[in-house]
Formats: C-alpha cells, structure tokens, sequence
C-alpha cells in the first residue's frame, strides 16, 4: 500500500533511536512514511538514516554550542 502519511522526525545525536522508531512504525501501519530531519553536522545520524528519505538542514548552532 502507498504511504498516506509522513512522519517528520526531527533527530539530533540519537542515532541509537532510528531503529526502534522504524520497526515501531512498522508495526503501527503500513501507511505512513518516515521523514528524518537531520543536521548537516550529526554524521552518526546520517550515516543510521542512509538509505531512508532525508531532509538536511544546516546546524547553525555548531559554532556557538558548546558541546556537552
């Protein structure tokens, strides 16, 4: 069945999550789709979502944020 819905989940350093949100959403419904938000900058998450329908959005905060 085609996808009805996008699911826009916006990811920042929790590459451990896509997993789990995928095989949940897979388990709720054959009619959604994941979109994952990330930033330019996470590679962890880049590299978790490779494959799967990305926007990248630039992380503007890179260069004032301290890291924790």
């Amino acid at each position: 069945m085609t996808a009805t819905v996008a699911v826009l989940v916006p990811m920042l350093g929790r590459p451990q999550s896509v997993d789990p949100l995928r095989e949940s959403l897979a388990a709720s419904t054959d009619q959604a789709h994941l979109v994952w938000i990330v930033t330019d900058t996470d590679t962890a998450v880049r590299k978790a979502t490779a494959g799967d329908t990305v926007i990248v959005v630039p992380n503007t905060r890179a260069a004032t944020t301290p890291r924790r």
